[in-house]
């Protein structure tokens, strides 16, 4: 996120916003550069001037109170629209890198950095503008007083920015502490309320609360912390403010004393002392801030780089695959050595093996959401020809089926209506006809998966539908029928494996008719 980029996203609405702020300050300050000559009426008894110099005032007033409105409403309308621009890019680039990313690392960048970013990098710089118009404006105006008043202004502004430098580094390193501790907390509360059930099954409440307390603490304490480096930089600017309200009230009475300007200034002088050092004081802050997001922006950028979609048309759709010496190692130091084997078309093979053996860890090989660390998979297409995959085209059934908050035909077609007129033999064919025919609303049911309106068994059911319809021609099943009853599991079975389909299969405690179905068996063992 960069003000360039959302000056960019629309530059009329910025130049608005931008003005909308320059015409707070210039407001106020106008009605201070009244309030000299009104105070010099009133001493020299002249009511007639002082009166329409009163109006003047008022008018400055209002004008400040509407450009104040204006500004908020402008800012808030012009960052939500860029936020929403920027959050399909971080949702489209996780979508075409096709890399594994946690949810809790997703969230964090999506709801709590933008949040972050928003309340001290975008607002913070036309709240910059606004205090640069207070410097600028009241600095006209004193120079238009005496060019003395502005030369000793200039000085104290000099010392006034430098200072506050001192503490750059350390507002960064805060703000950054908060959004690694959030993610943190994020992925904590991801791990461990997943299995709250469990917990409550085993009463392991307590260490639930120990982890939990443990995360929020270093949240919390990052908080803290960036609130004391804040407070510390803005008792140094008060300090600094208060000795330039001094210097110049000072030197402004010096300069009545010796008739160089007239007495109402007196009273300007002291409206644009605190102008400025309001000025001083917050712009030194808002910079800080703006500079402590700087990790946090870079790594928005980088994440809402759009990502080149892959081109498909030097791929083809696998019809078969053969793994040769594949090996996957893990960042625990633990690894995985694979069997060579080879899957011709249209095979059908049961994938057996012990816990821990790397059965659903070869799925991830296969598809590609894993990188082995030795050997390779070659595809073949239905020539037996070696190719360039797409692996987007093999169907993938997992242990836990993933569904959307959609309606039943949405999850079987994939939002592809052209394939609507396949799902009523598609549901049959894996015995979701009667499942369907329970719903009020039929095929057009909506999935709740905050109630789970859906059994474990129809969750299966239409992910394999999926698979079918999609007409995958590899196709892999993770114990994609374990919620299913054994009588509708060979039921499913025989159509599946009627299919022209190459099909690998994992499943455990099948019975010797369901393993008879297969035409081959691979085992793996952990060595």
């Amino acid at each position: 996120m960069t003000i360039k980029a959302l000056y960019q996203f629309s530059p009329l609405h910025f130049a608005l916003t931008v003005i909308s702020y320059i015409m707070i300050p210039l407001a106020s300050i106008g009605q201070s550069y009244i309030i000299m000559y009104s105070t010099t009426a009133l001493t020299d008894r002249n009511l007639s001037i002082w009166l329409w110099l009163i109006l003047g005032e008022a008018i400055a007033l209002f004008w400040g109170a509407i450009s104040q409105s204006l500004a908020y409403y402008q800012t808030i309308k012009l960052i939500q629209g860029y936020n929403h621009q920027i959050r399909s890019q971080i949702v489209q680039h996780f979508y075409y890198d096709k890399q594994s990313h946690k949810i809790s690392t997703i969230q964090n960048r999506l709801i709590t950095d933008f949040k972050n970013t928003n309340d001290n990098y975008l607002r913070k710089f036309f709240n910059c503008v606004q205090m640069v118009g207070y410097i600028l404006f009241s600095a006209s105006v004193l120079l238009s007083i005496h060019w003395s008043l502005l030369l000793v202004t200039i000085v104290l502004v000099g010392i006034s920015i430098y200072v506050p430098k001192l503490l750059e580094k350390r507002m960064q390193s805060a703000f950054f502490n908060i959004s690694d501790s959030t993610k943190k907390y994020l992925d904590i509360t991801e791990k461990w309320l997943i299995g709250l059930n469990v917990l409550q099954r085993y009463a392991a409440g307590t260490k639930l609360f120990k982890v939990m307390d443990e995360a929020a603490n270093e949240v919390e304490e990052a908080r803290i912390k960036q609130t004391k480096i804040n407070q510390e930089l803005a008792v140094l600017n008060g300090l600094i403010s208060n000795m330039l309200m001094l210097i110049i009230f000072g030197f402004t009475a010096f300069l009545i004393t010796k008739k160089l300007i007239i007495f109402g200034a007196i009273v300007s002088v002291d409206n644009l002392q605190y102008y400025i050092s309001m000025g001083l004081r917050y712009l030194s802050n808002y910079r800080g801030q703006m500079q402590s997001t700087k990790t946090v922006n870079s790594q928005i950028e980088k994440d809402s780089t759009l990502v080149k979609e892959t081109n498909y048309s030097d791929t083809k759709n696998p019809s078969a695959f053969s793994v040769k010496g594949l090996k996957v190692s893990f960042p625990n130091g633990e690894s995985l050595s694979f069997p060579d084997f080879e899957i011709k078309k249209g095979e059908k093979v049961l994938l057996t093996g012990d816990s821990g053996t790397g059965k659903s860890t070869l799925f991830k090989l296969i598809l590609g959401e894993l990188k082995p660390s030795a050997g390779n998979i070659i595809y073949f297409d239905e020539n037996k020809q070696k190719i360039k995959p797409d692996l987007g085209k093999i169907g993938y059934i997992a242990q836990k089926p993933q569904l959307f908050p959609a309606t039943i035909i949405d999850n079987i077609t994939m939002f592809n209506s052209k394939l609507n007129h396949k799902v009523d033999k598609v549901v049959d064919e894996v015995n979701l006809k009667n499942d369907i025919k329970k719903f009020k609303a039929g095929i057009q049911q909506k999935i709740n998966l905050d109630r789970l309106n859906v059994s474990g068994g129809q969750r299966q059911k239409i992910v394999l539908a999926r698979a079918e319809i999609h007409e995958s021609k590899i196709i892999l099943i993770d114990e994609g029928t374990s919620a299913i009853d054994q009588e509708a599991t060979i039921s499913i079975l025989r159509k599946l494996l009627a299919s022209k389909a190459t099909i690998l299969f994992i499943a455990h405690n099948f019975s010797e008719e369901m393993h008879s179905m297969f035409d081959r068996e691979i085992r793996l063992i952990k060595k």
